[in-house]
């Protein structure tokens, strides 16, 4: 009676105007009840501290994006992400 179900994204092209880490490296820290901070750099051989865009579609729960921290400036306040469906 219905459709199956599917992921859209897992074909998708996905673009972002910020990631963390895109010009070097850059710390960033996780709200929590204890704050814990890490370094992200996008272009560093250590995969663990590259958190692409590409990384929203990986299923992976260790790997994800990151935008860049505030303290770099207010024009981070809003990042766009573009998600082509190719469609």
């Amino acid at each position: 009676l219905f459709p199956s179900t599917f992921n859209v994204a897992a074909k998708a092209d996905i673009f972002v105007n910020a990631t963390c880490g895109k010009e070097g490296p850059e710390t960033f820290c996780k709200p929590s009840e204890l704050s814990r901070c890490a370094v992200c750099d996008s272009r560093s051989p250590d995969p663990g501290k590259r958190h692409n865009i590409s990384n929203v579609l990986d299923p992976n729960p260790s790997k994800w994006w990151q935008s860049p921290t505030l303290a770099k400036g207010d024009q981070y306040e809003y990042v766009t992400i573009l998600l082509d469906l190719k469609q």
